[in-house]
């Protein structure tokens, strides 16, 4: 394509402000520091705009004026090093150096007003290499004041001395300024952002670009084009499309395109816009990045039209951390995160009519009514569902479509939140899945849907299960594609019966689950690889499938090859012909909505001929059918004359024909053109106000009024049908008022507590974490023992008498999450514990050992005695090959390299894979060497006294978690040395109101405060009961899904202190020990990034994880949270007396105990206070 060259009306005269802090002195690969490369890049971009001379200030923590300076002098400024600039500057003022911080306020708040007032054009250049500190919030009204009230352009140019390829990875520098402008919707003032390091050494990374160009040219890249050239432009972007094979670069390609867009619809009447971005949109359709990319084009141009036009960078980065950003997204507006073409309509989930379940509609809803908020327990969705009688509905998009990324798993987690609300279900448990598929297949076959609400159904089906199967670098559908068999998240087969069981008899579907499953996968195209496993089930409820396939089988058998060569030549002139047709087809001036519904009656009949089998006969004959209530009167015009602007709804008028811009693009306008509007075209070109294509006037097409063509589209009344949902009504949102208790000792019964509710928000400050969906499983005491009784069948018909489970136990149990130990606690009269303890213990072994046996279980035994926290510990160890005996000892486990554990001794470690052992030896003052030494040498006398020694020649007690021995954690199980009263006691013991729940055997106790902190899953801080492992704590029950409270915080401090550093890339706090990063603040929700208080934690994990893969060592990650291996290291390091045995041993009459290494005395402690009185936990956040 031929661009045109047009002159961009520039500042011969603007100013340039360059970074020299003191990070701008590191050597980038040219061995310049970045300073000099800063001015070496701007000096080449001024020279080739033709700029003469610049007003030149440079700053870090403060400024220097080089006041009005040449250009052709800029490679001429001495830059010296930090250490001699001082000297320097005594002899040549115009030297300048690296120093300081990067405080952009102090130089804008010192520009010289001569240099930007009263001027046509005044343009700002900043030079940086990194992020800013100093007065953020003054720098950002600064830059406001500059742009709102004198009009600046700004041009930001980062330097970094990194190797990054800013396509793949992000830039960090710059970020800050762009974010400022952006939030204060003045990025039309943004003219350019391009990026230099090591990668883009000599041409620049174009982050941003939106040159300002006379009325009728449009800019793409660093090119720009008159309006007129359009169809030409279009024709010039497929052929780019078609030579773009990288994923990235199509998303880049996609990004530029959206401020030509944008361009091209800045005169438009906004009734046109829709149509320009349409035709770009289908240029995509084909790629996979399609669904992203037409999602990037409707939200990017709305983000230029308001001033908030997103960097490439920025967009990117958006892209990352998919479920957290699909959570954001969906609170922030669900109605325009999830995808469809144009939104025309939002269809419901399946809505119960009447008392009967089994009653069910689906409601269509038109754009305007999607506008209320879906409350989740604490979480808020805006824009997520529509009012109908006492309810809110929550909805989609008719016209959803799949887009292979983003858009689907909004889609995903839309679903799953509202069949995880309406089921109490897990959010992450596989019957959301089946569920959903079931309501599916009832919408799809039932015959009062419309086509386009059951369409809208089986593209949620395929979403659905487009999800990554757990473990496998596959999509679900591609796995059952490839003639698997269906199995639950963690691949198990059994399972599947099971899920379709329940699925079917929760939906009333009386057939057996395969039958079932054979309807989904035909409805979704998987029948061919899925038909073999439900043979069985199909044929005994009456399908004629079988049968069939056999006969298909013996005919294909009898083709020979003769025939198949003919049937080959036969398809490929038939698919000519049709190509041919197509062509012809398209070209007709024909109604277009009339012919697709032609298309549609064709398509249905075709389905129909080729499906011989029964099984959607079947399906229909065994259950109650939906219904469906349409607010929404589907008008497929336009009725504004884009012309005149007048309203043709009531006159009628004409319509443009679709037409070809390309070959293959076909543009569809909808408008409906007045009889005034026509008339205006005499003398003049006709052309399509979407593509600027030349149309001929005799091809328009006359188009009746609006009443005319709904009395033709006219159906049958909705009857009015009153839905029953109670947990979508209106009123059923909560406003919680929080308050402490100092003594909550009073003991609830499970059975007297309410931990059901369905939406609430507190009215005080609380951390949430986006991704946190733990909610209260079990209800009733009788649920709870069957819980305890499936899962642990060892702790059935033990005398409880003064013994309990408290704390974690109870939590998992309510929660239905993993358990990581059982905690036992003793009460009563102080010659009871120890008394209550042996017998306990004793019956304890006994039952798991005859339930392990039973189950053809090897388990051997770890006792621990831990005087320090009055713990004793009893760990089960499945041990299939009886690797541990009674004699295994822990010798060498301080210095073995472990592949899932940093090196504990740094000066001396043994490979037992080689066994080698390898000790530090410092050979300079600054340098360390390995020295690698056989096992039998190291253990002689005479090495340096520094070094320990290893206590072991043999390394035969070596093993890794997961490994050939088998060896792996079973049970832990802790018996808390401590005498207490009676329950009420114990909880008095505990620092968290969710600790405060213990079951003995019959039934769970609970306090008020309890019964509160699982009802609205909360933790309220209580500095009463602060103690040094408080804030750990606090953060072990954040993953666990409990918000946590703060009563006395200041969150206006908290808003403050977020807003002067959300313009940098994460904004992290730390209250007390409590560390997290901020994501966004929402009235007194405060929404943390996903597990940023656990950081540190995955960050060492990942560490493992990246040196495993250098060392091509399979690392298994699981054993990263419950590590054998790190428990026994930790054994060994802490000197804890341990003992391995695979029968009882119990303390000797005098209650000493004998261990491997030692003989100690097993003794119960009077019960301490651990808490720290007047302790200020918030600091200075605490609200006076």
């Amino acid at each position: 394509m031929d661009f045109d060259n047009v002159e961009i009306e520039l500042d011969y005269q603007p100013i340039v402000l360059i970074d020299n802090s003191g990070s701008t002195g590191t050597r980038m690969q040219n061995n310049k520091n970045i300073l000099q490369n800063e001015i070496e890049k701007i000096s080449e971009k001024l020279t080739e705009l033709g700029v003469e001379e610049v007003r030149l200030m440079f700053w870090d923590h403060k400024f220097t004026n080089f006041g009005t300076y040449p250009v052709s002098d800029l490679l001429k400024i001495k830059v010296a090093s930090a250490s001699s600039l001082k000297r320097e500057r005594q002899i040549n003022k115009n030297v300048i150096g690296p120093q300081g911080a990067t405080y952009l306020d102090c130089v804008l708040e010192h520009l010289p007003k001569g240099w930007y007032q009263d001027k046509k054009v005044s343009d700002l250049y900043i030079v940086t290499d990194g992020e800013l500190s100093g007065k953020i919030r003054r720098t950002s009204e600064l830059l406001k004041e500059l742009i709102e009230e004198f009009g600046i352009r700004i041009f930001i140019m980062t330097v970094e001395s990194n190797g990054t390829n800013y396509s793949e990875g992000n830039i960090s520098s710059g970020r800050a300024i762009y974010r400022m402008i952006r939030e204060n919707g003045l990025m039309k003032n943004v003219k350019e952002f391009v990026s230099f390091n090591n990668y883009h050494k000599d041409i620049p990374f174009i982050n941003f670009m939106n040159p300002d160009l006379p009325r009728g040219y449009i800019p793409f890249r660093k090119e720009n084009f008159k309006l007129e050239k359009l169809p030409a432009f279009i024709g010039h972007i497929q052929k780019i499309i078609q030579s773009t094979k990288d994923n990235i670069d199509m998303i880049k390609l996609a990004h530029e395109l959206s401020i030509s867009i944008y361009n091209i619809n800045k005169h438009k009447a906004e009734h046109l816009q829709f149509g320009t971005i349409e035709i770009f949109c289908r240029l995509f359709e084909g790629s996979k990045q399609y669904g992203e990319i037409r999602e990037m084009f409707l939200k990017e141009i709305k983000n230029h039209m308001s001033g908030k036009s997103s960097t490439f960078t920025d967009y990117k980065r958006n892209r990352e951390k998919v479920f957290e950003k699909a959570q954001m997204s969906l609170f922030e507006s669900v109605k325009d995160t999830l995808k469809g073409k144009n939104k025309r309509s939002f269809v419901s989930f399946p809505a119960r009519v009447g008392e009967n379940d089994e009653n069910k509609v689906i409601i269509t809803f038109k754009p305007e009514e999607v506008k209320e908020p879906i409350k989740f327990y604490e979480k808020t969705f805006k824009m997520g569902g529509a009012k109908y009688q006492d309810y809110v509905i929550p909805v989609f998009p008719i016209d959803i479509f799949m887009d292979g990324g983003f858009g689907d798993q909004c889609m995903r987690q839309w679903i799953r939140m509202n069949y995880c609300k309406k089921y109490g279900f897990k959010i992450a448990s596989d019957y959301i899945l089946y569920y959903f598929l079931v309501d599916a297949v009832k919408v799809i076959l039932s015959e009062n849907i419309n086509e386009e609400t059951k369409n809208a159904y089986k593209t949620l089906m395929r979403i659905m299960l487009d999800r990554k199967k757990y473990g496998l670098d596959i999509t679900e559908f591609s796995y059952l594609q490839n003639n698997n068999h269906p199995s639950s998240s963690n691949g198990n087969t059994k399972k599947i019966t099971y899920l379709l069981n329940n699925a079917a008899k929760s939906e009333k579907i009386n057939v057996k689950p395969y039958t079932l499953w054979y309807c989904i996968s035909k409805i979704v195209g998987l029948e061919k690889s899925q038909l073999q496993f439900c043979t069985q089930d199909l044929f005994a409820d009456g399908s004629n499938i079988v049968e069939k396939v056999k006969v298909q089988e013996s005919e294909q058998k009898e083709i020979g090859k003769e025939n198949k060569e003919e049937n080959e030549n036969k398809k490929e002139n038939e698919n000519k012909e049709d190509e041919e047709k197509k062509k012809e087809k398209v070209n007709e001036n024909v109604n277009e909505n009339e012919k697709e519904n032609e298309e549609e009656k064709t398509k249905v009949v075709e389905v129909e001929e080729k499906s011989k089998d029964n099984i959607y006969k079947i399906i229909q004959s065994n259950y109650q059918q939906y219904n469906e209530i349409n607010l929404i009167k589907n008008i497929q015009y336009e009725y504004v004359c884009y012309i005149t602007l007048d309203d043709t709804s009531k006159t009628g008028g004409y319509t443009i024909p679709r037409h070809h811009i390309t070959d293959t693009m076909v543009c569809r306008p909808n408008y409906v053109l007045s009889e005034e509007g026509l008339q205006s075209y005499q003398g003049r070109d006709f052309l399509c106000p979407i593509c600027y294509t030349r149309i001929e006037k005799n091809s328009l097409i006359k188009i009746k009024s609006q009443k005319e063509r709904l009395k033709d589209l006219e159906t049958k009344e909705n009857k009015i049908q009153i839905v029953n949902e109670p947990k979508y009504k209106k009123d059923s949102h909560e406003i919680l008022k929080i308050t402490t208790t100092d003594n909550d000792y009073e003991l609830k019964l499970l059975d007297e507590c309410n931990l059901k509710t369905l939406s609430y928000e507190f009215d005080k400050p609380v951390i949430n974490d986006p991704l946190g969906n733990h909610r209260p499983l079990v209800f009733t005491q009788e649920e709870f023992n069957k819980s305890v009784y499936k899962r642990f069948p060892f702790l059935n018909g033990l005398n409880y008498d003064g013994i309990c489970l408290a704390g974690g136990f109870c939590r998992s149990i309510i929660l239905k999450s993993q358990m990581k130990d059982l905690d036992f606690f003793f009460y009563g009269e102080n010659e009871d514990h120890y008394k209550n303890f042996l017998r306990f213990y004793k019956e304890l072994i006994e039952n798991i050992k005859e339930h392990e046996s039973k189950n053809n279980n090897n388990i051997s035994f770890l006792l621990m005695y831990k005087p320090q926290f009055n713990v004793f510990e009893m760990v089960g160890i499945v041990d299939p090959n009886n690797f541990i005996s009674e004699e295994y000892s822990l010798d060498n486990f301080s210095n073995y390299k472990f592949t899932s554990l940093r090196r504990y001794n740094k000066f001396v470690y043994i490979d037992p894979t080689n066994k080698k052992v390898y000790r530090k030896k410092l050979s300079s003052r600054y340098k360390e060497r390995e020295i690698e030494e056989d096992i039998e040498k190291f253990t002689k006398e005479g090495i340096e006294p520094w070094n320990n020694k290893i206590e072991s020649k043999s390394t035969g007690n070596y093993f890794e978690d997961r490994d050939i021995t088998g060896l792996r954690i079973k049970y832990r199980i802790q018996f808390i040395l401590v005498k207490f009263n009676g329950i009420g006691d114990i909880f008095d013991s505990f620092d968290m109101h969710p600790s405060k729940v213990a079951f003995d055997g019959e039934h769970t106790y609970l306090t008020p405060d309890s019964e509160m902190a699982y009802r609205y899953m909360m933790n309220v801080i209580d500095e009463k009961r602060y103690s040094d492992l408080f804030d750990t704590r606090l953060n072990k029950y954040l993953c666990y899904g409990f918000s946590i409270v703060m009563p006395h915080l200041n969150i206006d401090l908290i808003k403050r202190y977020f807003n002067n550093r959300r313009y940098s890339n994460v904004v992290e706090m730390k209250i007390n020990k409590f560390k997290f990063s901020v994501s966004d603040i929402d009235g007194n929700n405060i929404i943390i990034n996903h597990n940023s208080n656990i950081k540190e934690k995955l960050d060492y994990i990942k560490e493992l994880q990246e040196n495993a893969k250098k060392e091509d060592i399979t690392l298994y990650k699981s054993s990263m949270y419950c590590s054998l291996v790190s428990l026994l290291r930790y054994v060994k390091i802490n000197k804890i007396p341990y003992l391995f045995c695979k029968d009882i041993k119990l303390p000797k009459e005098n209650t000493e105990m004998i261990f491997k290494e030692e003989q100690i005395k097993i003794t119960f402690q009077d019960k301490l206070n651990s808490r720290i009185h007047d302790f200020n936990w918030y600091g200075e956040y605490k609200k006076k």
